[in-house]
């Protein structure tokens, strides 16, 4: 079921439903706008990169996806994208 307050507001019905709103409840393009308003660090286009495979992933799963799958399919897609980096501990001792 799709959570978009604009889709309740305009009554559009199924008509802009998307994989977005079919696996997660939001609309891509709504999730596309969440995460450029909150990017303080220019990550926004990683992360959407990285939902966009995990609705992929859910989406190939058909109607038997659960929250487990969606979580363990992003948290995949985020790491794929991200490595942390080891800082220097301040010293040079090898």
């Amino acid at each position: 079921m799709c959570a978009s307050r604009a889709h309740a507001r305009t009554g559009t019905g199924t008509r802009l439903h998307d994989a977005g709103c079919s696996t997660l409840g939001i609309p891509l393009p709504e999730i596309r706008r969440e995460l450029r308003a909150r990017d303080s660090v220019g990550a926004a286009p990683l992360l959407e990169e990285a939902v966009h495979e995990a609705v992929a992933e859910l989406s190939a799963y058909g109607r038997d996806w659960t929250a487990a799958a969606a979580a363990e399919s992003l948290a995949y897609a985020l790491r794929r994208r991200i490595t942390p980096l080891c800082f220097a501990s301040g010293s040079d001792e090898a």
